[in-house]
């Protein structure tokens, strides 16, 4: 019973904690990749839907909750269990717990007046890595009180499957590409730093491909520590003086809403330039795929654990607690065979003991069987004497 309450739920959450960071992380960093057809890349992985328990005494039974992993925040999710409370048709809480029932702290209210939902109409919850979607029954609004409860990590292990088909539908490329000017003067060499959104309506990438004509396409150096980024119009978007630094050149201009970042591999001459442009040839670098390897590295699990650390850290205490369970069992059979014994010493019956009993009243009956039988024989030659 205790393996069943304490620590079979333990590790079902830990395995789907682990399932959720693997399929949101790899499906994350695989969209910022162009895949083997040139398109960028889909989910490599998909999860079951999060169960939801609702109270039957809610407004009505007909309202539709739903809740999913936050893309690219699954670092923040843990094993805990939750309870969403509305407080209002278009307010609600969200409460902690841990595996042992008890409140952890966490308390978070949502307002989906001034909250910004997803194209498909999530809502982010702050801090927990999920997401909520609620559509109430078209009778009945929803009402203070009424009560839903969901663990997200329970059962996320059996529900992972891969959804890629083949391999081409893996992003290995990275979908920028970048140049140095042949009229260069110094040796430096410009590099793409990283990727961090393709979503055409929050960075420099323009729906359907290619680059915005006003996000940073190059960046000219007009003096060895200053430089200007410019778009695709010829616009000068910003200028950076002082430069001691020359990683995340976007981002120290203030631009790192573009999505893409570079660096440059030394100090520049004055009047370089160096370009970026939409990889629409589809160039093969593996960019991406080197982002998607370099994954098992990072601490993604609770924002503290990599795959392999967590896994690893999950095995380690099944181990623990089996070899403890196990040195309870013999210090119990010892226990118990004591106690028999000491119960056997007052009122047991000893085996051996009344098998030799049985032996030494088996020779006395014989004994005394002789001892009849010439008494008998006595009598009887004593009566033949009288006749």
């Amino acid at each position: 019973m205790d393996f069943r309450n304490d620590m079979l739920t333990e590790m079902d959450r830990r395995l789907g904690q682990q399932a959720i960071v693997i399929a949101d992380s790899m499906n994350s960093q695989n969209a910022l990749g162009l895949d083997y057809n040139g398109d960028y890349g889909k989910d490599l992985f998909s999860l079951k839907s999060i169960r939801i328990n609702q109270s039957s005494t809610n407004s009505s039974l007909s309202h539709n909750v739903s809740i999913r992993p936050e893309a690219g925040k699954s670092n923040e999710i843990t094993t805990d269990t939750y309870s969403l409370t509305m407080t209002s048709a278009t307010t609600f809480d969200v409460k902690g717990y841990d595996s042992n029932g008890k409140a952890n702290g966490v308390f978070i209210g949502v307002d989906l007046i001034t909250a910004v939902p997803s194209a498909d109409g999530y809502v982010s919850i702050p801090g927990l890595g999920l997401e909520v979607k609620l559509q109430q029954d078209p009778n009945v609004n929803f009402a203070n009180g009424d009560l839903y409860q969901f663990t997200p990590t329970s059962g996320a292990a059996a529900g992972i499957s891969v959804a890629a088909g083949t391999g081409e539908q893996f992003a290995f490329n990275a979908p920028i590409i970048v140049s140095s000017d042949l009229t260069n003067i110094s040796n430096a060499q410009i590099s793409l730093s990283d990727i961090t959104d393709v979503d055409s309506a929050s960075s420099g990438f323009a729906f359907g491909g290619g680059l915005d004509a006003t996000a940073p396409q190059s960046i000219r150096f007009t003096l060895a520590d200053e430089y200007e980024v410019i778009d695709g119009g010829g616009n000068i978007l910003a200028t950076v003086s002082g430069v001691t630094d020359y990683n995340n050149l976007l981002e120290q201009a203030g631009l790192s809403a573009a999505g893409y970042d570079v660096s440059v591999s030394s100090i520049p001459t004055p009047g370089d330039s160096f370009e970026m442009t939409f990889n629409s040839s589809g160039t093969g670098d593996n960019f991406n795929g080197l982002k998607l390897a370099d994954l098992q590295n990072q601490n993604l699990v609770e924002g503290g654990r990599s795959y392999t650390q967590s896994y690893t850290a999950m095995v380690t205490n099944v181990g623990s607690q089996t070899h403890s369970l196990k040195l309870n069992l013999d210090s119990s059979d010892t226990v118990l065979q004591q106690s028999l014994n000491r119960r056997d010493e007052v009122s047991g019956v000893s085996m051996d003991e009344e098998a030799v009993k049985l032996v030494r009243f088996q020779q006395s009956y014989s004994a005394s069987a002789q001892v009849i039988t010439a008494a008998r024989d006595t009598f009887q030659t004593l009566l033949n004497a009288v006749r």
